[in-house]
């Protein structure tokens, strides 16, 4: 069909210019299209290899590979991809989520305040950072990061429940959090 044609065409092309990263790009793009994850693979590798610093591509090669089920490859790409992009929050989100399915929660850490670097107003990577220092263990730092997003989000009920939560659970007062989280309830109702 027409796929193949295409194919057949950008091949040809990259006959006559075998550099040209636009032309990997299509090539590799249209097997992948078709299905056909290994020729893409492939094609994508022989892209990085000529641009080694294309966020984009390398992302795509960490997609690929988690379809082909190579964690190990994917996280490499993501990896890199996010070495030469540090600010492409899907990137850093499936960084840190592959870590905290690892139970690497100190490194998930890491990119979580990374995300929450480049979207300080996003109040899920405060969250996932005081998660992750919870589940490591480190209560005092997840009660500081639940802190500051009560200083950041100082009206959010579930800041404050969280907040409490970390209190109760690290043996510390959370009376006046308390009395905060009911005054903003009764205040929305």
């Amino acid at each position: 069909g027409l796929a193949e044609e295409a194919i057949h065409a950008f091949e040809n092309l990259h006959r006559l210019t075998p550099n040209n990263p636009q032309i990997l790009y299509q090539i590799a793009d249209i097997y992948e299209l078709q299905g056909r994850s290994q020729d893409a693979m492939k094609w994508f590798n022989v892209l990085a290899a000529r641009v080694p610093s294309d966020p984009a591509n390398l992302t795509r090669l960490g997609q690929i590979y988690v379809e082909s089920k190579d964690a190990s490859q994917s996280l490499h790409y993501q990896l890199e991809s996010f070495r030469q992009y540090p600010i492409d929050l899907d990137v850093i989100s499936w960084i840190g989520s592959w870590f905290v399915q690892q139970e690497m929660y100190e490194r998930s850490c890491y990119f979580f305040q990374q995300a929450a670097l480049v979207q300080p107003k996003e109040i899920k990577w405060g969250f996932m950072v005081a998660s992750a220092h919870k589940r490591c263990g480190n209560l005092d730092m997840a009660l500081r990061e639940y802190e500051k997003l009560r200083d950041q989000f100082p009206c959010n009920v579930e800041v404050l429940k969280h907040l409490i939560s970390a209190c109760k659970t690290a043996g510390k007062p959370f009376f006046g959090y308390e009395d905060k989280l009911d005054k903003l309830m009764s205040s929305n109702e």
